[in-house]
């Protein structure tokens, strides 16, 4: 979830001081009994950064022994955003991270520039716990190990350290609750739109893009996907044998614990003021075209294209994406390709009857769509609402203006256009 800019200089360290520890003539459990070991091991939790991967905080393992002289910061967070295709591979699902070493001074150096509180909790791990920790992240700072698929709530920056604790303890943790302000969080998107909820364009986007996978109630462990969550969990978080999993909490970096995220979105420039502005438009061009007589084929045209390609994304992601959180999405029952139709249905008389049969099956599914929102099986973005009415105005208006009109009014059935 943080994108550190130094790749080079993270891969470079990726052989790093802990990594010498496993060489054939110095490996890391050859260092003496288990009580002449020292290595620490603590969770780094980064508050949250203004960037739209940066919402959810940052998770790192930090690694130290005075003995050894180490001291590092393992991150699973690193991704180079310049790759070629980079864009392109992630749309389709496609998306590698890498696990790299920095030195913690340098980790810090970022975050205190920033003013980004980082806390630090460190682990109560037994001398051989410890050393499995060590072992296991050397394992995975190797070239053939070190990428890995992204995947934003199944395996990222934040689960993939508490993979590491879990398999060295050899169990799994019971991990308290988040509480407090996310005591009501109980899906994906319910966590999404919590740390998002000052980025409203964001969470639009998002709720466009993923499918009804996400709204399904999770069990209180997956939200440890979000690094802040994740520290709060393992703060009450137990060993197997009861005692406490953290030994003590302090802050690595001082700063900003809330986070270096912008403040609320003004009212005026949030998805669902505009999408309001757009049912007023539509509702105003509606009324005019009834008391005119007429169709606005210049402002169908632009809306249902815009709808028609939105609906090109959501179909490539529903049926051509890797991302397992895109489907099934029925948002494709409003947004999908055949909305591009009108673009060249309402310039041709002779297609203009197919259109008719177009508009009464696209009115017909946005009602399907209201059902599948009431009965909860997709959660809905707010602003999605002025947007699916302003839809059934103007299909609802095409077919009356076709089908329901008096013969001899203005707006006869055989005109379906005025010029």
């Amino acid at each position: 979830m943080k994108h550190l800019l130094l790749i080079a200089v993270m891969l470079a360290v990726c052989i790093c001081p802990l990594a010498a520890q496993t060489r054939a003539d110095a490996p890391v459990d050859s260092t003496a009994d288990s009580h002449g070991t020292d290595w620490q091991v603590s969770l780094l939790t980064c508050a949250p950064g203004a960037v739209f991967y940066e919402l959810e905080g940052h998770s790192g393992l930090r690694i130290r022994s005075a003995q050894r002289g180490v001291d590092e910061v393992i991150n699973w967070g690193i991704f180079d955003f310049n790759s070629p295709g980079f864009v392109w591979r992630y749309v389709k699902g496609d998306m590698n991270y890498l696990a790299g070493s920095v030195p913690a001074q340098y980790f810090s150096r970022e975050y205190e520039h920033e003013g980004r509180a980082v806390t630090e909790q460190l682990l109560n791990l037994t001398p051989e716990q410890a050393e499995r920790v060590v072992a296991l992240v050397v394992e995975n700072l190797r070239p053939e190990n070190r990428v890995y698929a992204y995947n934003y709530v199944t395996d990222n920056c934040s689960t993939r350290p508490l993979s590491i604790i879990e398999r060295a303890v050899g169990d799994t943790l019971a991990l308290g609750a988040p509480g407090g302000d996310m005591a009501g969080v109980a899906s994906f998107r319910d966590a999404m739109r919590f740390y998002h909820r000052n980025y409203p364009w964001y969470q639009f986007g998002i709720d466009i893009c993923l499918g009804s996978t996400i709204d399904r109630d999770e069990a209180p462990r997956a939200m440890a996907f979000a690094p802040v969550a994740l520290s709060r969990m393992i703060a009450t978080a137990t060993l197997p044998d009861g005692s406490p999993l953290v030994a003590d909490t302090t802050m690595f970096v001082d700063g900003d614990a809330a986070g270096r995220g912008s403040g609320p979105t003004p009212w005026y420039l949030t998805p669902m003021f505009w999408s309001i502005v757009v049912l007023l438009v539509t509702l105003a061009v509606t009324l005019y075209d009834v008391s005119a007589g007429r169709m606005s084929r210049g402002f169908d045209v632009v809306m249902f294209t815009v709808f028609g390609l939105a609906g090109c994304l959501v179909t490539f992601l529903w049926f051509f994406s890797a991302h397992t959180a895109s489907s099934p999405n029925w948002l494709l029952l409003w947004l999908n390709p055949l909305c591009l139709l009108p673009l060249f249905m309402v310039w041709t008389k002779g297609l203009r009857r197919l259109l008719l049969w177009w508009q009464i099956i696209n009115f017909v599914a946005l009602i399907g769509l209201c059902v599948v929102f009431v009965v909860g099986i997709q959660a809905c973005n707010g602003a999605f609402i002025p947007l699916i009415v302003s839809d059934m105005v103007r299909s609802l208006f095409f077919i009356f203006y076709v089908r329901c009109f008096n013969p001899t009014s203005r707006v006869h059935q055989p005109l379906l256009y005025r010029r």
